[in-house]
Parts: structure tokens; C-alpha cells; sequence
């Protein structure tokens, strides 16, 4: 038992830490910003100066674009999953919807809603008594999840994404269906 809670302790101190760390070097990177970058341009040769600031910047406005076509996904996401999740008869879909819509920032980590609203739809069924049944209880949250998330996939990522990085969509759908089978 002491080990496990000496293990416990390390850890929490450790995540703590790493954590504070984080934090520390990011306030201050981001309050001396233009310092950090006229330091990093003046370890450039002078000849490639001009061209690494320009490749920087626009790689620099590319990820910001990406974010915030990716915050915009998870938008509508949550107005998709709250809707849905009402409309299945999910307990608490304003919660749940936001929840998952949250989650979805991370490639499917939204599956996790699924599990969820089962779990919701069996403990507190709706008054309706169709919904009551396992079949819809179990596959009515699958069926949402896989319809939301094939929007995702194949309309709002490449619509939103595309204009938000300059890419066109089959770019972006095979940047997609690349990543998910490399890297899951």
C-alpha cells in the first residue's frame, strides 16, 4: 500500500511539475514573442534570413488556420451532437452534445459518446416507449455517431479545412484517410 501510494504521489507530482513547467516557458514565450523571433532569425545566416521568416510565417498561418477550422468543426459538432442526442432521446443532451462535440477536437475521441449515451438511455429511459427498447437504446447513439462523424469526414473537414489551409478537397480527403490508416 505504500508503494502504491508513494507511486501515486510521484506521479501527481510529476504530472504537477510537468505541467507548471509548461505553463512557465509558454507565458513567457508568448509575452516575448518578437524577442524569440528576432533571436531565432539571428542564428540564420543572413543570405537564408529573408526566406526562413517568409517559410515561417506562412507555415505559421497555415496551423493557426488549421486550429481554427478545427474549432469550428468542433462547433458544429456540438450543435450536431446536442441535436442528435435529443432527438434520440439521450438524457441531458445539452451536456452530453457539448461533451462529445468537445471531445471530437481529437480525432475520434468523440466514439467515446456513444458508450455514454447507451449508458444515459438505459439508466433513465425516455418516457416514449419505443426508445425504451435495446435495439434503440444501443443502436440509435451507433447510428448517430456514424453519421455524424461521416459528415465530419467527408463534408466538414475538407469544406472547412480546405479554405482554412488553401488545400482542395481531394487533397484533404486523402490527407485524412493517410493519417487515419498511418497513424489510427
Amino acid at each position: 500500500a505504500f508503494s502504491a501510494l508513494w507511486g501515486f504521489l510521484l506521479s501527481t507530482f510529476y504530472l504537477g511539475f510537468t505541467l507548471f513547467l509548461t505553463l512557465f516557458f509558454f507565458f513567457f514565450i508568448c509575452t516575448a514573442w518578437e524577442a524569440v523571433k528576432q533571436r531565432l532569425a539571428s542564428l540564420i545566416p543572413e543570405r537564408n534570413r529573408d526566406r526562413f521568416v517568409d517559410i515561417l510565417s506562412k507555415m505559421d498561418r497555415v496551423i493557426a488556420a488549421f486550429i481554427r477550422g478545427r474549432l469550428l468543426i468542433a462547433a458544429i459538432l456540438v450543435v450536431l451532437f446536442t441535436v442528435g442526442f435529443w432527438l434520440i432521446g439521450v438524457p441531458a443532451p445539452l451536456v452530453v452534445g457539448v461533451i462529445v462535440g468537445v471531445l471530437s477536437l481529437v480525432p475520434y475521441l468523440a466514439l467515446l459518446g456513444v458508450p455514454l449515451a447507451i449508458v444515459l438511455m438505459w439508466l433513465n429511459p425516455s418516457a416514449v416507449e419505443w426508445q425504451t427498447t435495446w435495439w434503440w437504446v444501443i443502436g440509435a447513439p451507433c447510428v448517430l455517431y456514424w453519421i455524424i462523424q461521416a459528415t465530419d469526414d467527408y463534408i466538414w473537414t475538407p469544406l472547412i479545412q480546405g479554405k482554412a489551409t488553401g488545400m482542395d478537397t481531394p487533397t484533404i480527403l486523402f490527407a485524412v484517410l493517410a493519417g487515419g490508416s498511418l497513424a489510427g
